[in-house]
């Protein structure tokens, strides 16, 4: 079968670059995320882990503000933990839970002496049964919406792949800017077996992906940069 020469526009997926440029400001404010500054050095700390010794153009706290701006456009990409499935399963289990526990104060509150104990310390514990009842209810539907939303097959690491690309794609103009190399792997398929030995754009975008995926080691590094560096099949002046 004949591999496609030229990818998804992936650089251009998740939230616009606009909107996560107005968000950020609020973010460092709120301490949500760092300054530019303490960003930039955790990258080169990060990265120098990894025999990286480049220098960045426009300084590190440019790289580590722009890395940031990556991660937030990023925001929902990578697929959660857990399955519709799985929540679904969850969903129903505290559905039933909420509705046994629900019938236990109900018939605790019979008793007189809970009944008047309720009434002096003014804890109306039966207050809210009805509504305990109707989110028991609402978890049923999620559970039944969450049921019909069925995921393909190995949904997840396709969703993880499709954000490995992503990220591979918008950093790669960063680091052609910034250092001035082709984001290019070395050639070959197979990763190396110690990253130092690998280019300086295959221990950049590794680097990013620790602190960005939570991936110490991408397992398809190699297949994921080759993609990557195909051109886009819709030009970035087509729109």
């Amino acid at each position: 079968m004949r591999r496609s020469r030229t990818r998804p526009r992936y650089e251009a997926f998740g939230m616009a670059r606009k909107q996560v440029e107005k968000d950020y400001p609020d973010f460092v404010s709120s301490g949500w995320v760092g300054s530019a500054e303490d960003e930039g050095k955790e990258v080169l700390h990060t990265l120098a882990e990894l025999g990286f010794t480049l220098e960045p153009r426009s300084g590190w706290a440019e790289i580590g503000y722009e890395v940031r701006l990556i991660e937030l456009s990023m925001t929902g990409l990578w697929p959660e933990a857990k399955g519709h499935a799985q929540l679904a399963r969850e969903s129903r289990k505290l559905a039933r839970t909420i509705r046994k526990s629900t019938k236990s104060v109900a018939e605790l509150s019979r008793w007189q002496a809970v009944s008047v104990a309720s009434m002096f310390t003014r804890s109306p514990i039966t207050d809210h049964i009805s509504e305990f009842l109707n989110t028991a209810r609402w978890l049923e539907t999620v559970a039944d919406f969450l049921e019909i939303d069925k995921q393909p097959t190995k949904w997840a690491s396709s969703r993880r792949r499709e954000a490995r690309l992503v990220l591979a794609c918008k950093l790669a103009p960063l680091f052609e800017s910034e250092f001035g190399k082709p984001a290019r792997p070395r050639g070959g398929s197979e990763m190396l077996p110690d990253i130092r030995d690998e280019a300086d754009w295959t221990k950049f975008y590794q680097g990013v992906a620790k602190l960005v995926l939570g991936e110490a080691e991408t397992p398809d590094r190699q297949d994921i940069l080759w993609e990557a560096a195909k051109p886009s099949e819709i030009p970035p002046d087509f729109e």
